[in-house]
């Protein structure tokens, strides 16, 4: 992103990236009620900035009420990752409609994840419909596949931001390390091109290094996970953020 549009960004420059480290953000992904509450004993464990609630998993308004309860003064993403994007399920899109609505209107979440080749593409209005509620929409695309090319790429990361994105966010599989390279390239690119800022992550084992390094070339989130890698290539939480502290070179 450049440096006029970070200076133009206000609130939400501050508030998610403004010159700091890249935040560190941990999913919830508990299929039931007591499986969310351990994961928020654990999280109460850990040093991260951001929550992102998997509500593909378990969808329920009083587990939303439980995460933001117990985790007040993060930033809580909502994300109903759907099947077709490595989630698990593929709910109708009248639900998701729904329940995109609902969770906006509730107040208790910052961000809402939209996939650009799911809901952005059935149902365009939904940006529409909650932008005027105060939400910070990111649009995401994950292709567990391949890495497309780094004009495919670039192209998607603008077609967010046409659409409204707040954030753009791309995930790709690498075969091999000139793909994670051609992803990074992508990013630096889309950080001079784009007044939003952006996510990049190259999925897999090669790709772990992009989890680590996304503040050298501007992306501004990194997921690690609570134990286990949640997606593929994803790294523990409490490992991650040492790492993180290690990379990051103060402006």
């Amino acid at each position: 992103m450049n440096d006029e549009a970070r200076s133009d960004a206000g609130l939400f420059s501050n508030e998610i990236y403004g010159g700091e480290m890249i935040k560190l953000c941990v999913p919830i992904t508990g299929s039931n009620m007591d499986e969310i509450k351990e994961q928020l004993d654990g999280l109460a464990l850990l040093d991260f900035d951001m929550i992102e609630w998997r509500a593909d998993y378990y969808f329920s308004m009083q587990a939303l009420e439980s995460i933001k309860k117990a985790l007040p003064d993060k930033e809580l993403m909502f994300t109903f990752r759907t099947k077709a994007e490595g989630g698990e399920t593929q709910p109708e899109d009248e639900f998701l409609l729904y329940v995109y609505t609902l969770v906006a209107f509730s107040g208790m979440v910052y961000i809402i994840d939209l996939e650009l080749e799911g809901i952005c593409k059935t149902n365009p209005d939904i940006i529409k419909r909650l932008k005027p509620l105060g939400i910070k929409l990111m649009i995401s695309n994950h292709d567990f596949k391949k890495t497309p090319s780094k004009r495919e790429i670039i192209n998607r990361f603008k077609k967010m931001e046409v659409l409204g994105a707040d954030i753009a966010k791309i995930a790709v599989m690498p075969e091999n390390e000139n793909d994670v390279e051609i992803l990074i390239s992508a990013a630096k690119t889309v950080n001079r091109l784009l007044q939003i800022p952006i996510v990049a992550i190259s999925l897999g084992e090669l790709g772990k290094k992009t989890r680590v390094e996304g503040e050298e070339f501007g992306s501004i989130i990194t997921f690690g996970s609570l134990d286990k890698g949640l997606a593929l290539g994803q790294i523990p939480a409490k490992e991650l953020k040492k790492m993180l502290k290690a990379q990051h070179r103060p402006v």
